[in-house]
Parts: structure tokens; sequence; C-alpha cells
């Protein structure tokens, strides 16, 4: 089949204005981490606080799980939202739980083990070069941007099958069975460093540029913080959704055309 290439700058422009055009659907969305996560920081205080104890790793790991379970299901409906049409989304339910959640995390953990085995002998090289230039150099804060460059180009591969493995997880949260990695990998071929640069380069950015934000002891300034980062997190989403559809939509006009 023939491939299609990803508009970048459309997808970008795209996905930079979802969260505004379906800010009433994404609240709903969002509305069970809301209440999750304003209710640990309320409680906070409440909660166990020696260390090292059952009770308070009991209490941190139980606390940890609802909140990851709510941003899942949360980042499930934004998916929904950006892929489906207004009534079936307003059909989903998602709180309690929309029942995609299980497909979507095994995917994601699969995705995580595959890129993992590929870390191990990155991981290995990475270290025998920095311990050379570390042992070698006679002024270390020359060899930082040196070592950067060689960290990145090693964990660039991760980056690029990370980022065509991801398009399975906009694929189970709308529900559709049986589209796993290497069918991710067919549907993005020709598109690798493209997804790379939607899905994988700019959210890191995104995220580094959001860790740069100055601390204040301030509620008010948390919850902007807390705000920003649903709204850069709706934005990530956004990318990896709109990619998806593009190329889904283009593979499905193709098989059409051939029947």
């Amino acid at each position: 089949m023939n491939t299609v290439k990803l508009p970048v700058v459309s997808i970008i422009k795209e996905a930079s204005l979802l969260p505004f055009r379906h800010f009433p659907m994404l609240l709903r969305a969002g509305l069970p981490l809301l209440i999750v996560a304003g209710a640990a920081g309320i409680l906070s205080p409440y909660m166990p606080q020696e260390k090292n104890t059952a009770l308070f790793m009991i209490t941190a790991l139980s606390v940890a799980l609802i909140i990851l379970t709510s941003l899942i299901a949360a980042i499930i409906g934004c998916h929904r939202i950006f892929l489906l049409d207004n009534n079936d989304v307003m059909n989903t339910r998602f709180f309690p739980l929309s029942g995609q959640e299980p497909y979507y995390i095994g995917w994601a953990i699969l995705i995580a083990l595959c890129c993992a085995l590929v870390n191990m002998p990155l991981s290995i090289v990475l270290a025998s070069i920095m311990g050379t230039f570390a042992t070698a150099a006679k002024d270390s804060a020359n060899t930082i941007p040196l070592m950067f460059i060689i960290f990145a180009v090693t964990q660039l591969p991760l980056y690029y099958l990370a980022s065509r493995w991801s398009l399975a997880l906009p694929a189970a949260a709308v529900g559709l069975r049986g589209k796993g990695l290497s069918w991710a990998w067919q549907l993005s071929a020709g598109n690798g460093w493209r997804l790379l640069l939607l899905t994988g380069f700019l959210p890191l950015l995104i995220n580094l540029s959001h860790t740069l934000l100055p601390s204040y002891d301030s509620v008010a300034y948390t919850l902007l913080q807390f705000a920003l980062w649903l709204l850069l997190g709706a934005i990530q989403v956004g990318l990896l959704s709109l990619s998806f559809s593009y190329l889904y939509k283009h593979r499905e006009a193709q098989a059409l055309r051939l029947k």
C-alpha cells in the first residue's frame, strides 16, 4: 500500500486547539482525576507521615494506584473525545471506569517492556562511554554538552520505537481489538520520524518547559500549575490521537479502494 505523510504542522495546530474546542467534555472526562487529586491534597496532612512503616507504604501505594487509574481513565477519555463522534463520547461512562482501561494498560505495559529490553544494551554502551569521558576529562564541566548529546543519541532508538508502537494506545482507547504492536508498526510505515517529532520530541519539550517554571508557596499558583499541566497533557494526547486518526483513516480508505 502507498503510505501517506503526516501533515506535521497541521496536526500541531489542530492539537493546540483541541482543549478549547472540547473543554466541556474534557472537563467531564477529567472530573474523576480532579476529584481524586483534590482529595489527596486535602487529606495528605491526615495520612500516615512516618516513612518506612507498613501503614505509610500501604497508604502511599493505594493513593498512587487510585491517582494512576484516574489518570489513565482521563487519558482514555481524551482519546475518545478527540476520535469519536459526540454521541459516542456522551454515552461513555468515565466514572465508573469505561472498560477500556485493561486493554490500554496492557499495551502500555508491553510497550514499556519492549523499550526496556532495547534499553539494556544501550544503557551498557552509554555507561561505558560516560565512564570513559568522566575518567579522561580534566575539566568535567566541558564534557557536559557532549555527554548530553551522547545520551540523547543513545535514547533516540527508544523514542523512535515507542512513537511508532504508541499508535496501539488510541486504538485500544476507542475499542479497536486486535490492533497490536506489529499493526501499529505497519500503520506508521513511512512516518517514523514524523511520529517521533509529534509524539516524542514535542511532548518531551513540553514537559521540560513545564518543569522550568518557578516554584512558589501559594495555593493559587499551585492550582494554576495543575491547570497548565492538564492543558499541556490534553495537547499531548491530541498529538497522538490526530496522528493515529490521520493514518488509520487513510489505511481504511485504501482498503476500501482495493476491494
